[in-house]
This record gives C-alpha cells, sequence and structure tokens, in this order.
C-alpha cells in the first residue's frame, strides 16, 4: 500500500470502521477458556468502497469481503450492506500499517496492535489428546484488552 492509500484507509476506518474483539466460548478444544478473535470492520452500503478496500488491502493482508446477511436485509425497503473485514494476524498487521494515520480510532487500534503479543498458539495437543490450555496470564491480558476496546466503543472515544 502507498502512503496515501493508508491515509484513506486509516480516514475509512476512522469515520465507518470498527475496531473489537469477539469473545465467545471455546467448543473446540474444551478448556473452558474463552476464545477473542480481533476484528477490523467496514460495513456500509457502497460496494465500491468495499471492493476497493478488499482490493487494496487483500494483496498484504489477509481479508475478506462479503454482503451482509440477517432478517433486515430481507426487507426490500433495507440497501443491501456490503461487509470488509480482517480478523487477528490480518487484522493486527493491516492496523500497524494505518496506525499513523488514525485519528478518532487511535487508542483501539494501538490495544488491537497489543492484542498481536498475546497470540498463543494452542493448536499442540498435549498427552491426553487435548489441545494446550492458553496460560492464565494471557487470558487475562486478552480480557483487559477486550473490556478496553469495548469502553471505547461503547464511549465513543
Amino acid at each position: 500500500m502507498t502512503e496515501t492509500e493508508k491515509a484513506y484507509m486509516a480516514g475509512i476506518i476512522d469515520g465507518e470502521g470498527c475496531i473489537y474483539i469477539d469473545k465467545y466460548k471455546d467448543k473446540r478444544n474444551h478448556t473452558g477458556n474463552y476464545q477473542y478473535v480481533l476484528r477490523v470492520k467496514v460495513a456500509m452500503t457502497c460496494k465500491k468502497t468495499i471492493k476497493y478496500l478488499y482490493d487494496i488491502v487483500s494483496t498484504e493482508f489477509k481479508c475478506y469481503m462479503n454482503i451482509a446477511q440477517g432478517k433486515k436485509f430481507e426487507d426490500p425497503k433495507m440497501k443491501q450492506a456490503y461487509i470488509f473485514c480482517c480478523n487477528s494476524g490480518g487484522g493486527i498487521k493491516f492496523l500497524q500499517s494505518i496506525y499513523p494515520y488514525l485519528v478518532t480510532k487511535k487508542k483501539r487500534a494501538k490495544l488491537g496492535i497489543e492484542y498481536g503479543e498475546t497470540i498463543f498458539d494452542n493448536r499442540v495437543i498435549g498427552r491426553k489428546g487435548n489441545f494446550l490450555a492458553i496460560p492464565k496470564g494471557i487470558l487475562e491480558t486478552k480480557e483487559r484488552i477486550h473490556q478496553e476496546i469495548r469502553f471505547f466503543n461503547q464511549t465513543g472515544e
């Protein structure tokens, strides 16, 4: 991405985007822990803008483009919305590249980048055939970052 494209992407994220961490119960490896996934997302009715974001960002970072789904979009009066999203690894690298240009969502982006330091490879299988649990300290850091980003998203700070 050129510096101009990075600045444009930052403007879109500041104005229309969302930086958040999904938290859900980990059913995959039966540790009883929560899983956390960083997401950098933009949803809008302008397909051209979403496609532009995807075309530029997908050359360097893992991301996807999708059509919004749900009951409200089945209403013929509603315009179709399009989604651009980068998850965890791709989202962290994307935030690092646009960070200097962010204004409104700079604190959230900084927390998202910090979240990148909590990545723990728990795909290693232990002696009983189960996945290893994520260390407690890492889970606590993930939860703290999750709560701080939620606070910023709720207060608009």
